[in-house]
């Protein structure tokens, strides 16, 4: 999903977290104070269900709950969690 508003879109992610749905989180065109409220949210949702979320790129983040696994197939090792992105754009 592209995320627009907190309010609705944390609880779209959220509830199919809840449902066992994984979603992929693309941030590129969300308000970096949005950004950040959504990705916490999301990291919170998903800690509160065993979970996890992968960064696949800058913006773009993976959501699974414990259900899902997901791997990456790419040369370069991924990135671990660098939300530092969305406190220099504020």
């Amino acid at each position: 999903m592209r995320p627009k508003s907190f309010d609705e879109d944390a609880k779209v992610i959220a509830d199919c977290l809840r449902e066992d749905i994984p979603v992929i989180v693309n941030l590129e065109e969300t308000n970096p104070e949005h950004a950040r409220r959504i990705i916490d949210f999301a990291l919170g949702t998903t800690y509160a269900i065993d979970g996890e979320v992968q960064q696949v790129s800058e913006y773009v983040f993976v959501c699974t709950p414990k259900t899902a696994m997901v791997t990456f197939n790419r040369e370069e090792p991924k990135q671990e969690r660098d939300f530092s992105w969305l406190t220099k754009k504020l």
